[in-house]
């Protein structure tokens, strides 16, 4: 399986090459809205043709009145 696949723990702005399948775990939360779109070209940049995308992510909704965030 290690001749399969490749754990990068790095920022993405220095990760270099292509890959047929990247996962994006939790860094959303972390950049900011402003972000988003350099983080989307990037990955569109390291992705090979018909690569697959997963990216996760965990929002909330601040208007939502059970929302742990208005404090």
């Amino acid at each position: 399986m290690d001749s399969l696949s490749r754990l990068l723990v790095r920022d993405y702005r220095d990760v270099s090459g292509t890959f047929d399948r990247i996962a994006s775990i939790g860094i959303l939360e972390h950049v900011g809205p402003k972000t988003t779109g350099h983080i989307s070209e990037k990955m569109d940049e390291l992705l090979k043709p018909g690569g697959l995308l997963l990216v996760h992510t965990i929002g909330s909704d601040l208007r939502h009145p059970r929302c742990a965030c208005q404090n």
